[in-house]
C-alpha cells in the first residue's frame, strides 16, 4: 500500500488550495492574499478546466492543475502538490481580508497539531449581504436543517472553511470525494477530525466575503445540482442514525479522488470531448510528489 510523504519542514508556512472556473478573478484573489498573508510564505494551488492567465508565469509560489473533475476531486489533486506547514482553502469568487489569514496562523500555531481554525466568511447575492457577519451559532450543526442529523453530536462545529495541519489533513484521508461539491465533504472531514479529537477554534477576523447567487449565476447549477441529488442524500445517509458516525472511517484514502469521473458531467455534459484532457496535466511546478512504499 502506497501512502504521501509527510512534511517535515514546510517550503512554504501555509498552502491555499483553489478549486475554480473563474480564472479572470486569480489575479485579484493572489494579490489580496498578499494583504492578508503578510508575515508568513505562502503558495496557492489553483486546479481547474480553463487554464491559468499569463500572469502567474513568473509566479514561483504559484501551482496549477488543469482538471475536469468535480470540484471536490479538484481540491483533493491540489492536496497532492501542498507544501505548506498549514492548509487551507479560498474560492475564487471571494474577497480576502487583509491580515485576515495572518492572524489565523497566529492562533494556529498556540493550539494543538490537530485543531482546526475556522476561517469566517460571508456570502451573499449584494455588497450589503456580504457584510454582514454570520453568528457565531452558523457553526453550530444545529444551526441548519441539513446537519440537524442524530449521527452528528451535540459540541461539534461545522468548519466550512477550515486551517489546519497539512499532515493531520493527509493523515485522515482528506476529502471523500464521494461528495461532489466542497461542501457536504468539508463537514464530513471536520466530523472525523472531531471525533479524533480535534478542538475548532474561529478565526479573530472574516477571511472573505464572497458571493452566492444561485438564481442569476448559472454557473452555480451544477453544484445545486450536485447538493440535490447526490451530496444531500449522500451526508444523511452517513449520519442518519447515532451509531452510523461510529461505522464510518475515521481515516479514509487520501487517492479515493480517483473513483470519480475525470470529468464532471454535470458542468461539461455527456458529449464533452475527452481528447482535451492531458492526464496528471500540471505547471508550474516540478510534478506530483512522490509515494512512499508502506
Amino acid at each position: 500500500m502506497k501512502k504521501l510523504k509527510m512534511i517535515t519542514n514546510g517550503v512554504y508556512d501555509l498552502s491555499i488550495i483553489v478549486p475554480g472556473i473563474q480564472p479572470n478573478n486569480w489575479e485579484r484573489l493572489y494579490n489580496q492574499t498578499k494583504l492578508a498573508v503578510k508575515n508568513y510564505t505562502f503558495e496557492i494551488i489553483f486546479c481547474g478546466p480553463k487554464g491559468i492567465p499569463s500572469f502567474f508565469d513568473d509566479k514561483a509560489n504559484v501551482k496549477f492543475i488543469r482538471d475536469f473533475g468535480a470540484p471536490s476531486r479538484c481540491s483533493q489533486l491540489a492536496g497532492y502538490l501542498a507544501e505548506g506547514t498549514y492548509l487551507t482553502w479560498l474560492t475564487d469568487d471571494g474577497e480576502i481580508q487583509e491580515d485576515s489569514i495572518d492572524l489565523a496562523i497566529d492562533l494556529i500555531k498556540e493550539k494543538e497539531p490537530i485543531d482546526i481554525v475556522a476561517m469566517r466568511y460571508t456570502e451573499g447575492a449584494t455588497e450589503e449581504d456580504r457584510l454582514n457577519e454570520f453568528p457565531l451559532d452558523y457553526y453550530d450543526p444545529s444551526y441548519h436543517a441539513d446537519t440537524r442529523l442524530p449521527g452528528i453530536k451535540e459540541g461539534w462545529k461545522t468548519p466550512c472553511v477550515m486551517l489546519l495541519n497539512t499532515n493531520y489533513y493527509r493523515q485522515l484521508g482528506g476529502l471523500d470525494c464521494r461528495y461532489e461539491h466542497t461542501n457536504m465533504n468539508v463537514h464530513d472531514f471536520g466530523f472525523r477530525a472531531q471525533r479524533n479529537g480535534s478542538v475548532v477554534y474561529y478565526s479573530p477576523k472574516i477571511i472573505m466575503r464572497c458571493v452566492w447567487d444561485p438564481d442569476r449565476n448559472a454557473g452555480n447549477s451544477p453544484v445545486i445540482a450536485a447538493f440535490v441529488y447526490n451530496d444531500l442524500p449522500l451526508f444523511r445517509y452517513d449520519y442518519c442514525g447515532k451509531n452510523v458516525v461510529n461505522l464510518r472511517p475515521l481515516c479514509i484514502a487520501y487517492d479515493n479522488w480517483r473513483n470519480n469521473s475525470p470529468v464532471w458531467r454535470r458542468r461539461f455534459g455527456n458529449g464533452f470531448d475527452t481528447r482535451q484532457i492531458t492526464p496528471g496535466e500540471y505547471s508550474l511546478n516540478k510534478g506530483m510528489p512522490q509515494e512512499d512504499e508502506e
